[in-house]
Protein backbone atom coordinates (compact mmCIF):
# COMPACT_ATOMS: atom_id res chain seq x y z
CA UNK A 1 0.00 0.00 0.00
CA UNK A 2 3.00 2.15 0.90
CA UNK A 3 4.21 2.03 -2.53
CA UNK A 4 1.08 2.92 -4.14
CA UNK A 5 0.60 5.79 -2.13
CA UNK A 6 4.36 7.10 -2.91
CA UNK A 7 3.57 6.65 -6.70
CA UNK A 8 0.53 8.56 -6.07
CA UNK A 9 -2.10 6.01 -7.19
CA UNK A 10 -4.36 5.62 -3.86
CA UNK A 11 -4.75 8.06 -1.11
CA UNK A 12 -5.30 7.02 2.73
CA UNK A 13 -7.43 8.35 5.47
CA UNK A 14 -8.39 7.35 8.80
CA UNK A 15 -12.37 7.26 9.54
CA UNK A 16 -14.57 6.72 12.69
CA UNK A 17 -15.55 2.85 12.41
CA UNK A 18 -19.66 4.37 13.93
CA UNK A 19 -19.69 8.15 13.01
CA UNK A 20 -22.83 8.38 14.83
CA UNK A 21 -21.57 7.16 18.35
CA UNK A 22 -19.10 9.93 19.55
CA UNK A 23 -17.43 7.69 21.92
CA UNK A 24 -16.40 5.24 18.93
CA UNK A 25 -15.36 8.08 17.20
CA UNK A 26 -12.52 8.78 19.05
CA UNK A 27 -11.51 5.05 20.23
CA UNK A 28 -11.92 3.10 16.82
CA UNK A 29 -10.79 4.62 14.06
CA UNK A 30 -9.92 2.53 10.53
CA UNK A 31 -8.07 3.56 7.70
CA UNK A 32 -10.09 3.98 4.12
CA UNK A 33 -8.15 4.01 0.59
CA UNK A 34 -9.43 6.41 -2.10
CA UNK A 35 -8.54 5.28 -5.61
CA UNK A 36 -7.56 8.07 -7.91
CA UNK A 37 -8.79 7.22 -11.19
CA UNK A 38 -7.15 10.26 -13.09
CA UNK A 39 -3.89 8.50 -12.61
CA UNK A 40 -4.50 4.87 -13.75
CA UNK A 41 -4.33 6.74 -17.57
CA UNK A 42 -0.53 7.51 -16.79
CA UNK A 43 2.44 5.50 -15.42
CA UNK A 44 3.26 5.63 -12.58
CA UNK A 45 7.05 5.76 -11.01
CA UNK A 46 7.18 2.60 -8.10
CA UNK A 47 10.70 2.53 -6.72
CA UNK A 48 11.45 -1.25 -5.25
CA UNK A 49 11.55 -1.20 -1.75
CA UNK A 50 14.79 -1.39 0.24
CA UNK A 51 16.58 -4.56 0.05
CA UNK A 52 17.25 -6.17 3.45
CA UNK A 53 20.13 -9.04 3.25
CA UNK A 54 20.96 -10.79 6.24
CA UNK A 55 24.45 -12.75 6.79
CA UNK A 56 24.84 -16.15 8.43
CA UNK A 57 25.74 -15.96 12.00
CA UNK A 58 29.89 -16.54 12.20
CA UNK A 59 30.98 -19.09 14.23
CA UNK A 60 32.64 -18.16 17.82
CA UNK A 61 31.14 -14.61 17.46
CA UNK A 62 28.53 -15.36 19.95
CA UNK A 63 28.17 -13.69 23.54
CA UNK A 64 26.71 -16.86 24.87
CA UNK A 65 30.01 -19.02 24.39
CA UNK A 66 31.33 -20.05 27.48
Amino acid sequence: MRELVHAGLITTKRRPVNETDFQAEALYMRNVHFLRLERLAEPAAVTPRRRVVTLPKQRGTSTNTP
